[in-house]
Protein backbone atom coordinates (compact mmCIF):
# COMPACT_ATOMS: atom_id res chain seq x y z
CA UNK A 1 0.00 0.00 0.00
CA UNK A 2 1.45 3.43 -1.19
CA UNK A 3 4.68 1.21 -2.51
CA UNK A 4 5.87 1.31 -5.94
CA UNK A 5 5.42 -1.88 -7.66
CA UNK A 6 7.80 -2.26 -10.86
CA UNK A 7 6.16 -3.69 -13.76
CA UNK A 8 8.42 -5.91 -15.79
CA UNK A 9 7.25 -6.97 -19.83
CA UNK A 10 8.77 -10.41 -18.22
CA UNK A 11 5.91 -10.22 -16.14
CA UNK A 12 3.37 -11.29 -18.72
CA UNK A 13 2.69 -14.14 -21.15
CA UNK A 14 2.61 -13.28 -24.59
CA UNK A 15 2.02 -15.88 -27.69
CA UNK A 16 3.12 -13.91 -30.96
CA UNK A 17 3.59 -16.55 -33.94
CA UNK A 18 5.31 -13.70 -36.02
CA UNK A 19 8.01 -12.27 -33.46
CA UNK A 20 10.15 -13.48 -30.52
CA UNK A 21 9.16 -12.69 -27.21
CA UNK A 22 9.75 -10.64 -25.51
CA UNK A 23 13.28 -9.49 -27.43
CA UNK A 24 10.81 -8.06 -30.38
CA UNK A 25 8.20 -6.50 -28.07
CA UNK A 26 7.65 -2.97 -26.29
CA UNK A 27 5.75 -2.40 -23.09
CA UNK A 28 4.02 0.93 -22.81
CA UNK A 29 2.28 1.99 -18.87
CA UNK A 30 -0.48 3.94 -19.43
CA UNK A 31 -2.77 6.52 -17.20
CA UNK A 32 -5.43 4.95 -15.15
CA UNK A 33 -7.87 5.40 -12.06
CA UNK A 34 -6.02 5.07 -8.59
CA UNK A 35 -2.69 4.79 -9.55
CA UNK A 36 0.48 7.17 -10.56
CA UNK A 37 3.47 5.88 -12.49
CA UNK A 38 7.05 6.90 -14.06
CA UNK A 39 8.60 4.59 -16.96
CA UNK A 40 7.25 1.14 -15.12
CA UNK A 41 7.12 1.78 -11.84
CA UNK A 42 3.17 2.03 -10.19
CA UNK A 43 2.26 4.20 -6.90
CA UNK A 44 -1.18 3.24 -5.72
CA UNK A 45 -3.21 6.73 -4.74
CA UNK A 46 -3.13 6.94 -0.83
CA UNK A 47 -5.53 4.92 0.99
CA UNK A 48 -6.34 2.83 -2.11
CA UNK A 49 -6.19 -0.84 -1.41
CA UNK A 50 -7.88 -4.07 -3.42
CA UNK A 51 -7.69 -4.82 -7.08
CA UNK A 52 -5.52 -2.33 -9.21
CA UNK A 53 -6.11 -2.33 -12.72
CA UNK A 54 -3.06 -0.95 -14.68
CA UNK A 55 -3.63 -0.24 -18.26
CA UNK A 56 -0.92 -1.49 -20.03
CA UNK A 57 -0.35 -1.78 -24.04
CA UNK A 58 1.97 -3.91 -25.28
CA UNK A 59 3.25 -3.77 -29.39
CA UNK A 60 5.20 -5.62 -31.21
CA UNK A 61 6.19 -3.32 -34.16
CA UNK A 62 3.59 -3.45 -36.04
CA UNK A 63 0.38 -4.20 -33.85
CA UNK A 64 -0.44 -2.95 -30.16
CA UNK A 65 -2.64 -4.55 -27.85
CA UNK A 66 -3.84 -3.14 -24.93
CA UNK A 67 -4.16 -4.90 -21.24
CA UNK A 68 -5.29 -4.35 -17.92
CA UNK A 69 -2.65 -5.85 -15.55
CA UNK A 70 -3.94 -6.27 -11.95
CA UNK A 71 -2.11 -5.49 -9.22
CA UNK A 72 -3.45 -6.68 -5.56
CA UNK A 73 -3.07 -3.94 -3.07
CA UNK A 74 -3.25 -5.18 0.63
CA UNK A 75 -4.46 -2.73 3.27
CA UNK A 76 -1.82 -2.00 5.64
CA UNK A 77 -2.71 0.25 8.67
CA UNK A 78 -0.50 2.93 9.21
CA UNK A 79 -0.69 4.52 12.71
CA UNK A 80 -2.27 7.31 13.65
CA UNK A 81 0.48 10.07 15.04
CA UNK A 82 0.70 13.20 16.92
CA UNK A 83 0.75 16.62 15.69
CA UNK A 84 0.61 18.33 18.48
CA UNK A 85 3.54 19.59 21.13
CA UNK A 86 2.28 19.38 24.76
CA UNK A 87 2.81 22.18 27.20
CA UNK A 88 5.41 21.41 30.02
CA UNK A 89 5.46 23.97 32.10
CA UNK A 90 2.40 25.25 34.37
CA UNK A 91 2.10 27.64 37.34
CA UNK A 92 0.78 27.10 40.58
CA UNK A 93 -3.13 28.66 40.34
CA UNK A 94 -2.93 28.94 36.82
CA UNK A 95 -4.99 27.58 34.26
CA UNK A 96 -3.44 24.34 31.88
CA UNK A 97 -4.56 23.72 28.93
CA UNK A 98 -3.18 21.35 25.62
CA UNK A 99 -5.22 21.04 22.83
CA UNK A 100 -4.08 17.48 21.90
CA UNK A 101 -4.11 17.04 18.23
CA UNK A 102 -3.55 13.56 15.89
CA UNK A 103 -3.67 12.59 12.35
CA UNK A 104 -4.42 9.02 10.70
CA UNK A 105 -3.66 8.56 7.14
CA UNK A 106 -6.17 6.04 7.39
CA UNK A 107 -9.25 8.05 6.58
CA UNK A 108 -12.02 5.33 7.44
CA UNK A 109 -10.94 4.74 10.89
CA UNK A 110 -11.81 5.68 14.29
CA UNK A 111 -9.65 7.89 16.52
CA UNK A 112 -9.45 7.29 20.41
CA UNK A 113 -7.65 9.42 22.48
CA UNK A 114 -7.14 8.37 25.82
CA UNK A 115 -5.30 9.06 29.43
CA UNK A 116 -4.64 5.80 31.11
CA UNK A 117 -3.33 7.59 33.93
CA UNK A 118 -3.74 11.25 34.72
CA UNK A 119 -2.31 13.60 37.73
CA UNK A 120 -5.79 14.64 39.95
CA UNK A 121 -5.48 18.06 38.61
CA UNK A 122 -5.59 17.15 34.77
CA UNK A 123 -9.13 16.12 33.35
CA UNK A 124 -9.47 15.13 29.30
CA UNK A 125 -12.24 16.84 27.95
CA UNK A 126 -13.01 14.01 25.20
CA UNK A 127 -15.38 15.88 22.98
CA UNK A 128 -12.68 18.90 22.11
CA UNK A 129 -9.53 16.43 22.81
CA UNK A 130 -8.53 19.24 25.60
CA UNK A 131 -6.68 18.42 28.40
CA UNK A 132 -7.26 21.14 31.35
CA UNK A 133 -6.62 21.40 34.26
CA UNK A 134 -5.42 24.10 37.55
CA UNK A 135 -1.93 23.12 39.21
CA UNK A 136 -1.85 23.63 43.48
CA UNK A 137 0.55 24.27 45.54
CA UNK A 138 0.90 20.18 46.20
CA UNK A 139 1.50 19.82 42.55
CA UNK A 140 4.70 21.79 42.39
CA UNK A 141 7.13 19.46 40.83
CA UNK A 142 6.93 16.60 37.99
CA UNK A 143 3.80 15.36 36.79
CA UNK A 144 3.84 12.74 34.09
CA UNK A 145 1.27 12.54 31.31
CA UNK A 146 0.46 9.58 29.33
CA UNK A 147 -2.17 10.20 26.60
CA UNK A 148 -2.97 7.41 24.23
CA UNK A 149 -4.34 7.25 20.80
CA UNK A 150 -5.81 4.25 19.12
CA UNK A 151 -7.44 3.96 15.29
CA UNK A 152 -8.41 0.56 16.58
CA UNK A 153 -5.74 -1.49 15.39
CA UNK A 154 -2.17 0.84 16.23
CA UNK A 155 -1.87 2.46 19.51
CA UNK A 156 0.97 5.10 19.56
CA UNK A 157 2.11 6.99 22.83
CA UNK A 158 2.75 10.54 23.81
CA UNK A 159 4.57 10.51 26.95
CA UNK A 160 5.82 13.97 28.63
CA UNK A 161 5.98 15.70 31.75
CA UNK A 162 4.39 18.92 33.39
CA UNK A 163 6.87 21.07 35.57
CA UNK A 164 4.63 22.95 37.83
CA UNK A 165 6.21 26.20 39.56
CA UNK A 166 5.56 27.51 42.66
CA UNK A 167 3.95 31.00 43.17
CA UNK A 168 5.47 33.49 45.03
CA UNK A 169 2.46 33.40 47.85
CA UNK A 170 2.03 36.56 50.01
CA UNK A 171 2.26 35.36 53.89
CA UNK A 172 -0.57 34.82 55.92
CA UNK A 173 -0.69 35.80 59.60
CA UNK A 174 -1.52 33.04 61.77
CA UNK A 175 -2.31 34.36 65.11
CA UNK A 176 -4.38 37.15 66.53
CA UNK A 177 -2.46 39.96 68.38
CA UNK A 178 -4.57 40.75 71.84
CA UNK A 179 -6.68 43.85 71.80
CA UNK A 180 -7.06 44.67 75.30
CA UNK A 181 -4.26 45.65 77.58
CA UNK A 182 -4.91 47.29 81.15
CA UNK A 183 -2.66 50.72 81.22
CA UNK A 184 1.08 49.82 83.31
CA UNK A 185 1.06 46.60 81.94
CA UNK A 186 3.34 45.01 79.54
CA UNK A 187 1.95 44.13 76.68
CA UNK A 188 2.92 40.44 75.46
Amino acid sequence: RNQPVTISINDLVVSDPDNVFPTDHTMTILAGDNYTFAGNSITPTNNFFGELLVNVQLSDGEGTIDYDFVITVNFVNIAPVFTSTPKTNASEGAPYSYLIQVNDPDVDQTITITTPVLPGWLTLEKETNLLVGLPQRATVGDNAVPIKVSDGEAEVFQNFTIVVKSSNNAPVIMSSPQLQVNNYSQYN
